[in-house]
């Protein structure tokens, strides 16, 4: 498994490199970006000037060797970027040998994982496209896939008609769908403003050191935790499994539930018995 430090110094050292092997070759105005092994970089200097760059960049040192492409149209990613007359346009990137498969709507699973799958496939399509085109072709792929997988066409259109009316207005229940180019961008920019699981972490992080460090902070998070219990004091809370051929097992422990304890001070008591999210 190696040593716990083993990526942060691989990230110490992939640094160092970027800062003394390419970006000093890169103009202020230049487009450069990198993802743990994976570099993406934009310039208008030609192939030749690159390659030499390139060449130079893997004598740093005998462990960092580079396989490159250099082309108009390139994949980073999950992202396909392509260089239209000088205009980067990006789509989602589907591998050529990529199948047709995701989660199968006939799985034993709790309908809001399948609910997921969806919703998070359009947000791919919203915020990796850069027009309204390429989302367009993606929204149909996403539909095929899901209708190749069992998904109904009912069940779908539901999905795809909540998620579009969480950022916009649309008044027909019938076809799901975003009408213009305006809509695409407008939801476009909703999204990309919100803050990134990672930045989400990051920010909690934050604030719970700052709170621990305020006396008075403290006290309010005493007093919360003290609401908390009081608030579940009265609730009893069974997890299981989700599976469809036991669907009747929680009727049947609520039926134990109550005729065990219907006379006693537990029966005021509240009990939650279903699959934990």
């Amino acid at each position: 498994m190696g040593s716990a430090c083993t990526l942060t110094l691989a990230n110490i050292v992939m640094w160092q490199w970027e800062r003394q092997a390419i970006l000093p070759k890169l103009p202020s105005h230049e487009f450069y970006g990198g993802y743990i092994d994976d570099i993406f970089l934009a310039s208008n200097e030609s192939e030749t000037t690159l390659k030499e760059w390139l060449e130079n960049a893997n004598l740093f040192h005998p462990n960092i060797k580079l396989t490159y492409t250099i082309s108009k149209t390139v994949s980073f990613l999950d992202v396909l970027l392509n260089n239209n007359n000088g205009v980067l346009v990006s789509s989602v990137y589907h591998k050529l040998a990529a199948e047709p498969c995701l989660l199968s709507f006939l799985s034993d699973h709790p309908r809001h994982v399948f609910r997921n799958v969806i919703q998070t496939l359009l947000m791919r399509a919203i915020l990796y496209p850069s027009t309204f085109e390429a989302f367009n072709e993606e929204r149909r792929r996403i539909r095929l896939t899901l209708l190749l997988n069992g998904y109904p066409s009912k069940y779908i259109n539901t999905q795809f008609h909540e998620f579009f009316t969480k950022y916009l207005s649309i008044s027909s229940s019938i076809l799901p769908l975003i009408d213009n180019e305006q809509q695409f961008f407008i939801i476009r920019e909703k999204l990309l403003a919100q803050p990134s699981i990672g930045q989400m972490i990051v920010n909690k992080r934050a604030a719970t050191i700052t709170t621990i460090t305020q006396e008075t902070s403290v006290q309010a998070h005493i007093k919360t935790l003290k609401y908390d219990d009081e608030t579940f004091r009265n609730n009893i809370f069974i997890h299981c499994t989700h599976e469809a051929r036991l669907e009747g097992t929680k009727r049947h422990i609520h039926e134990i539930h109550d005729d065990i304890f219907k006379n006693t001070n537990q029966a005021e008591k509240t009990f939650n018995c279903g699959p934990s999210k």
